[in-house]
């Protein structure tokens, strides 16, 4: 087998799309070592490359700069592919094989990069809330947007989902009420 990975300084300085965007910015960030497209081939011994795997991540930026994972597409073939193109920069931005097909959508992230939510295709949607001054996933919620969510005695400061409309009241004991 031979392996081919391409990274973000192995494509140019397109602007188009915005994951050709994101790829820039991961440029501008010296964020050289995050893999955008991976490749497994066989080699024939005619010297012919034959495609047998390909991973491409696409990748988005957020409004605070921080590139954060959008989506992964695989092409995965039972019978080795002889004409296939690489992922590429043109004017429109960044494109990549239509024998490529979609695998999973992160799709929302905090401000933070943390994933709140993924989606696979024809799969429910499935959410997370993250606590510990946003470094630990502290929840895991199916079938739900993370919009949709509300929440309460995870102890954080900002009523996560709720809203209150009264003074807040505490009994005794460690759980409150309102």
């Amino acid at each position: 087998y031979i392996s081919k990975t391409k990274y973000p300084t192995d494509y140019g300085s397109a602007a188009g799309n915005a994951a050709a965007r994101a790829i820039v910015a991961l440029q501008t960030q010296h964020r050289h070592n995050i893999p955008i497209e991976e490749l497994q081939y066989i080699l024939e011994p005619n010297g012919q490359e034959l495609l047998t795997h390909g991973t491409i991540n696409i990748y988005g930026q957020l409004d605070n700069g921080l590139v954060v994972q959008k989506s992964v597409f695989k092409v995965e073939s039972q019978l080795p592919i002889a004409s296939f193109t690489p992922s590429y920069f043109n004017k429109a931005g960044l494109q990549y094989a239509s024998q490529y097909t979609k695998r999973i959508d992160f799709t929302e992230h905090d401000a933070y990069g943390n994933l709140l939510g993924y989606q696979k295709p024809h799969d429910i949607e499935q959410s997370f809330y993250w606590g510990y001054k946003y470094q630990l996933p502290i929840m895991g919620v199916a079938n739900a947007n993370p919009s949709e969510i509300a929440y309460s005695s995870f102890e954080k400061e900002d009523e996560s989902g709720w809203s209150f409309n009264g003074k807040k009241t505490y009994t005794k004991g460690k759980i409150g009420y309102f």
